[in-house]
């Protein structure tokens, strides 16, 4: 009877403990938008960050993302990331900020950038960036970062509100 009843508690105990961890911020939770199963799109952790890739026309309706956790109900006061690669277009990489009173559409060719020493680019967002009009300062349902143009990238330190977000 004792073993069960600490069996019990302790399935409980990781269920909560699992509930906590699946909305902290700082992770992400990868995706794949592919309907029709062509395998086009990837989404997936390498050790240099976070790579996105669609390998089919711009105009096939696939992509691949992340779904940033922990963020709502948050005030949006920074977005960033590190970019390596070529693949810098107003659509994408981008990231698709849902608030409370709008959508808001951050893609990268937006976004200031700094070169790094190491053949990265830094890109960052603020109130100045097209598409920013009432995101910052408001509440945050739901952020994701989006590859849905044809190509490749590699992202690292992606970032929101300040917080990195890992795998």
């Amino acid at each position: 009877m004792r073993k069960s009843l600490f069996a019990v508690v302790a399935v409980a105990m990781l269920v909560f403990a699992g509930s906590a961890f699946a909305g902290k911020v700082g992770h992400a939770k990868l995706w794949e938008y592919d309907p029709n199963k062509t395998g086009d799109v990837v989404a997936t952790w390498t050790k240099d960050g976070l790579s996105l890739q669609k390998n089919a026309a711009t105009s096939v309706a696939v992509a691949a993302g992340a779904t940033i956790k922990g963020v709502e109900g948050e005030k949006l006061e920074s977005l960033s990331y590190e970019i390596k690669g070529d693949h810098c277009t107003g659509g994408a990489p981008r990231f698709n900020v849902v608030t409370d009173t709008a959508t808001h559409f951050f893609g990268c060719i937006y976004g200031t950038t700094t070169s790094l020493d190491d053949g990265w680019k830094k890109v960052t967002f603020d109130d100045d960036v097209v598409g920013a009009s009432g995101a910052f300062g408001s509440t945050m349902k739901g952020v994701d970062v989006v590859m849905d143009e044809e190509g490749q990238t590699l992202l690292r330190n992606l970032s929101v509100n300040g917080v990195v977000i890992n795998k």
